[in-house]
Parts: C-alpha cells; structure tokens; sequence
C-alpha cells in the first residue's frame, strides 16, 4: 500500500495487547516502512505466528536468527507487549517515522491470553506527510469534581510538531477490555488509581482532546481496577517539541476526573464599558500615609513642596483617575479651613479617629497641587460628622467658583486664581458605624444628606454627589438609596476582606460581587418607584485586604499592614469583580496608597512596591474599554465552609463552589486589542489551560505578566523588595493558545486580534 501525502487513510487502529514478551529477547524493534509497521522478531518464536495472523501482513526476510513482518496497516498506532512471565510491561511507542526500540517496562496487566483491541481513528497524512488524527467522538461524562490534569508512569507521551501533528501513545480500547478475573497488582505506587493507558488525540484544526479516566463510582469492582470512561474536552493546536509531556504528576483518585480548563472568548458577548474610574486611589491623614508617606517636607527624597519623588513616580504608573481625600475615619473630626493658608498659620490638632496629632500643613491646596502632579480627578469627602451645612457648602465655593465671593477669593488670596474644579463629592463617611464622630441612624443621616445634598449643588450644579453607604445589603442601604435617589449620582459601599487561611483570604472579595448586585438591585427599585431619570452608580470608595493589624495598637501605629503574594490575588480578584460588575459600579477607590494598608511602603531612606501594587498596576494600565463575558471551564473549589475563617463577618461559603481561575476578559471599542486577566487561586497546582477565539479570530502574537513569588506567604520587604514582582511572559498565536497558568499567580495576557 502506497502512501499519498495528503490523502484521507480511512483504516482503523488495531493494538494488540499480548501476555508474554519474546523469551530470548528484552526489546522488540519496530519501523515505519511506507505501507505499513515492520517487526523484527525471533525467528520460530510464537509471537511471530501471531504477528503475520495481522491483516495485510507480509512475512519477509527470514533467517535463522530473526524473522521481520511488515504489518500492512500505515494506521496501526503502537504495539504493546505485556509480560506475565517477567512481570513487566513495555512502554507505549507512539507511531514516528525511523526506528524505535521499546524497552522493557513495568506491568500493566496479569493476563495470560492475548486481547485484541479495536480503534476507530481515522488518519490521514498533512502535505508535508506527518501523521493527523481526527478525533473520535465517545460517550460523553462530565461529572464533578474536575482534577488537574495528571500525569502517571502509564500515561503515553503527548507532543505536537510545529504543525500541530500528534504524537500519541497506544490505547486499550474504548473502555472495554477482555481480562481474567484475577487481579492487575498496584502500578502507581502512591497514586489510588490505575489509569490503563489513557488515550490523548489531538487535531489541530478541530481542537479536541479525549481523556480517558477511572471511574470507579458505578462499577462494583476491586479497588485496583477501574473500567474507564472518557471525557471530551476542547484544547488547542499548540505546538510544542517531540516528546513534550502534557500532563502534570499527580494524584488520580477513584471516580474523579482530569480535565483541560478552557476560557472561550466571544467578542459579541459585551458586558458593558468600563469607567476607568474603578481604578481610583485613596489617601487619609492616618499614620504614616500623608505625611511619611506621599509627603515628607525637608527629606532628600522629596520635591520643593514636600511630595515624595519616588512615591510620586511610583503612583504615577497606577494612572489614577481619581483620588479620594481627606477620609475615612478622619473626615468626620476635620474642619478644612484648619488647613488652608500659610501653612505656619494653621493649628496642630488631636485626630481623633487614628489618636495621632494633626499638623495641617498638608490641606486642600497641596491636595489639588498633588492630584493635579498625577493628572487625576480630586475627589473630596466632606465633614458630616462634626461639621457644618455652611462648611461644606463654602468648601465647594472655596474649590469651584469663579465669582467674587468670599470663598472664591480667598482661594486667590491663597494663590490659585483658577478654580479647581473638584468634580466628585462625598457626602460623609461611615456615619452608621460608632468608631465615627457623629455617628447616627439612617433616618437621621438621609434628613441630613439631603441638606447638604441641597446647598452643595446649588453652589455648583456640576457636581457629583456620593451618598454614604456600607456594605449593600444591610438596612442602612436600603433606606440610603431610597431617600437619597433624587439627590445623588453614586452611592457608596466600604468592604475590607482578609483571612490568614489561604483559600477564605483569596475567594473573599467574592463578597464584593454579591453586595454589587444586590445594590444594583436596591438602585433600580428606587429609581422604578420614584421614577428618576438620572442614572445612578456605584462608588465602591474603599476596598482593600486588611485583616492583620486591625487592633487598637495597629490604629496609634498607623495600620501598616505586610501583604503577601495571596493577599495580591485577592486585590486582582477584587478588579475581577468591579470590571465584571462595570453596569454598577463607576468608582472604586483602594484604600489606601501609603503604608497605612497601602500598595506603597516607605522609610526615610527608600521605598518598595507591597505585593498588591503589581496587579493594581497591570489591570489600571491595560484594561480596555469594553468588558466582555468570558466562558470559563475549569476544576472549582467547594471546600470553604469547611474552614472558612476571618477576622472580617463576612462569609462567602455559600457562593461557591469557586472557580479556581478567575477571569475577566476587556478589548477596545474596535476588538483589535484583547486583555485577559486571570488569576489561578489553586494554592498548590497550575492549570492546563486552553484560551480559544471565537468568529474567526485570531490573536497575534502578544505579551503575558505574571504576578508570582516563591509562595503564597511570600511578601515584599526592604530586604527583598522583589520577592513578589512581575515577569514577562512571550505568547503564541492563533485562535487556540494553551497555556498553564502557575499556581496562586496572577496572569495578564495583551493581544492583538486580527
């Protein structure tokens, strides 16, 4: 039989699965001949009877010492020898052009009588004549849990060739199987399961893998012998080097699954766009965040006007749009005119919120001077705690107006003749809760909001107002949101998650998503029934991972929390949420930029990047307009309520289970540019993933950045300020990409599409 490059072989798959090896002999060799497999075997021995007993068989070159039989089937995948003498299996040997040898190996059966197996996999030859598989398609079974994919020492080697060719080891047929009642003894050694050659073929074009695994719940058999079922699964045409293994050691246990992760990418499935504003920033007077922190007047380190260059430079790069000041805590105790003027004029105050004094010299106008430095919106929250209508509404005057008023020209006497035009405006902070000065019911902070609300814009109609909320399902939202509606463009929500247990630490913001939704929900029954015509969002004003140094010790310290690689998966899990939440939410602010719970740690002498600043750089920096609906398939996390624990009262359990990757997908108004942002929460595995364009569309070769240390309690230091940093990472092209994202890593891939 010819071979016709290019031609469909519609053969089938024949593997023979003997019981005994060749007595005198501990290798059999094979060829690939055009037209068929060539056998070098003993001369007289039994195994060459059975050998030319093969269709098309032709018996040649006898001798007294060896016999060969060129088997006359271009489509037989490997031959396997199993010894029940020696007790040793040989290895599978995928189908290669030129010779082979395959050794010895352990054994997989304990059979004493041969099994023919049948496959029915078409093959065909590419023009450049390397061997194609198409896939089959077998029953289908996907049930839970998923595993990472596994690698055992009988799983055949998997590789592809530049063009996507399969390179694949023997199969012992579709789950079926004839064998003796006795049993096959343990092959794995510390794995539960024996997986009998499990089959992989892949085609380049149509994508498909089948996994053939144990399964072990519907069939009353030994524990050490599984029938097997398969899974289809979808992965891509990646290629990679002859012999590349696929598949990760680990352990297969009875009745579970290995499957390939996907992530699908359908660019006609839009979320929404995504206001840059979700990338905010926040600094309060607490510690060491303004002064020790953005600004240190008479330091080395700092500018004339007492900005720290180097913090200055590094929050350049997270490309603020907005940052919110003075508070927090601090606002409900601060009286801004305390902090405008010559700066020898102003008061030394006692801060209650954080037990600290305040000097004042950093106020309004060094604010506006630092916003402006960045490029980035002012956003101010006023005092409704302890001040006044009158003070809030002369702090909008002092800020925005251009007119001859007494506010307004005490700003120029101050030296800014321009007005400063502060967009948004928060009306108080936190006053449901007793740590805050003034605190006080929803009631009483609506009747209150709605005053200040009043005067405030009719200062300025510009503006945009910010009502106080907490956390979006609580009363205190729901009575907010119905009395501030007509008053308001955004309502608040403060949620701080953390835990010292890995997994509750990293699927914690989860809980960010829910009080989104629900306060969407809350938004949308006020805007129903009171009919508002003005669209109203959320400012998700403060968020951040802040859990260890919470106490009243951490508070006069100044609540410098140490944050380690999890705690960055949690703040990229964060940024997961607000951009698929991009209908609700329109401003996020991390709390906060400095040292207090901050992305940034300084010291007299230098400063380094807390782990969380990396993905907060990445995702500000390359998220793209529109947020698309990423499918995502992958092995989930339903363990929680088991262990979850938090300082915070803030449960998820009931959320999950969880997948392992999170993952959020953005691109332009035009669809030439793709983001993805992925983060691998498994704290111990990376995961095999497949990353598939959908119309037609292809990414061109692109840049990926990981976010990973040495593990997930790894942290930043002085010592080791690069610890947890960021590596690049050169991509592939086409419309299936494979890729294993590392364990607790956070990965962002750019591309261009065409």
């Amino acid at each position: 039989m010819g071979v016709d490059r290019g031609r469909h072989l519609d053969h089938q798959v024949r593997v023979v699965v003997f019981a005994r090896a060749p007595p005198a002999h501990d290798q059999v060799r094979l060829a690939h001949l055009e037209g068929g497999l060539l056998v070098e075997q003993p001369a007289g021995d039994p195994l060459l009877e059975e050998l030319i007993s093969f269709p098309g068989a032709n018996y040649a070159h006898p001798t007294e010492e060896t016999a060969k039989v060129r088997v006359g089937m271009l489509a037989v995948a490997a031959l396997e020898i199993v010894s029940a003498e020696l007790g040793e299996h040989v290895a599978h040997v995928p189908l290669l052009a030129g010779e082979l040898v395959l050794p010895v190996g352990q054994r997989l059966l304990s059979m004493n009588q041969r099994a023919n197996f049948q496959l029915g996999l078409p093959l065909r030859l590419d023009e450049r004549g390397n061997l194609l598989v198409d896939p089959i398609e077998p029953p289908l079974d996907a049930l839970e849990p998923p595993l990472d994919p596994l690698e055992s020492p009988l799983s055949p080697p998997l590789g592809l060739r530049e063009r996507g060719n399969l390179l694949f080891g023997p199969s012992l047929g579709r789950g079926q199987f004839a064998h003796e009642s006795r049993q096959p003894q343990q092959l794995l050694g510390q794995h539960e399961a024996t997986q009998l050659g499990p089959p992989f073929r892949v085609l380049l074009e149509q994508a498909h893998k089948i996994v053939e695994v144990p399964d072990a719940e519907n069939h009353p058999i030994p524990p050490r012998y599984y029938p097997t079922r398969f899974v289809r699964e979808q992965c891509g045409g990646h290629a990679c080097p002859l012999g590349t293994a696929v598949m990760r050691r680990g352990i297969l246990r009875r009745g579970e699954r290995t499957r390939m992760a996907r992530i699908k990418i359908d660019f006609d499935r839009r979320l929404g766009t995504v206001d840059r504003g979700i990338f905010g920033g926040f600094i309060e007077h607490i510690g060491r965040c303004i002064y020790g922190g953005i600004f240190e007047e008479g330091s080395p380190l700092s500018d004339e006007r007492g900005f720290r260059r180097d913090v200055l430079e590094a929050v350049r790069a997270l490309r603020l749009p907005n940052l919110r000041w003075p508070g927090g805590n601090f606002v409900s105790g601060y009286h801004w005119l305390d902090g405008v003027g010559p700066v020898e004029n102003r008061p030394c105050k006692t801060d209650l919120a954080w037990f600290g004094e305040e000097s004042n010299r950093f106020g309004t106008d060094e604010f506006i001077a630092y916003c402006r430095e960045l490029e980035t919106e002012p956003y101010i929250c006023v005092n409704m705690g302890t001040g006044t209508i009158d003070e809030a509404q002369a702090w909008v005057e002092y800020c925005n107006s251009a007119g001859n008023t007494h506010w307004a020209s005490l700003r120029r006497q101050n030296g800014h003749p321009e007005p400063f035009n502060v967009k948004y405006w928060g009306l108080g902070n936190e006053l449901y809760g007793s740590w805050q000065l003034g605190a006080m019911s929803a009631e009483d902070y609506v009747k209150k909001a709605r005053e200040f609300a009043k005067v405030m814009r009719w200062t300025d109609p510009s503006i945009k107002l910010v009502s106080c909320g907490k956390d979006g399902w609580s009363d205190w939202d729901q009575i907010v949101v119905d009395g501030l509606a007509p008053f308001v463009d955004y309502h608040s929500l403060h949620i701080y998650t953390g835990s010292e247990d890995y997994y509750s630490n990293v699927f914690a913001p989860k809980q960010a998503e829910r009080a989104l939704k629900i306060t969407q929900g809350l938004i949308d029954r006020a805007r129903y029934d009171q009919q508002i015509s003005h669209p109203i969002y959320v400012a998700y004003d403060e968020w951040n991972v802040w859990y260890r140094a919470r106490g009243i010790e951490h508070r006069r310290s100044g609540v410098e929390e140490q944050y380690d690689l999890s705690d960055a998966l949690a703040v990229a899990s964060y940024l997961n949420v607000f951009i698929r939440q991009c209908r609700t939410v329109r401003l996020a602010n991390l709390a906060q930029l400095v040292n207090a719970i901050g992305a940034l740690f300084t010291s007299k002498e230098g400063m380094f990047h807390q782990t969380i600043y990396h993905p907060v750089r990445l995702y500000s920096e390359h998220t793209q307009a529109i947020a698309l609906d990423p499918f995502v398939e992958c092995e989930t996390y339903g363990r929680l309520a088991e262990h979850e624990t938090s300082p915070r009262p803030h449960r998820v359990a009931d959320l999950g289970p969880f997948p392992m990757l999170d993952v959020t997908a953005t691109c332009d108004q035009a669809g030439d540019t793709l983001v993805l942002g992925v983060v691998n929460r498994n704290r111990d595995r990376p995961i095999s993933t497949t990353i598939e364009l959908q119309d037609g569309r292809t990414a061109l070769r692109g840049v990926g950045y990981e976010v990973n240390g040495d593990g997930p309690q790894v942290l930043n230091t002085f010592e080791r300020p690069d610890a947890v940093g960021v590596r690049e990472r050169r991509l592939g092209s086409g419309a299936c990409l494979d890729y294993e994202f590392p364990a607790n890593s956070v990965m962002f891939f750019i591309f261009l599409v065409t």
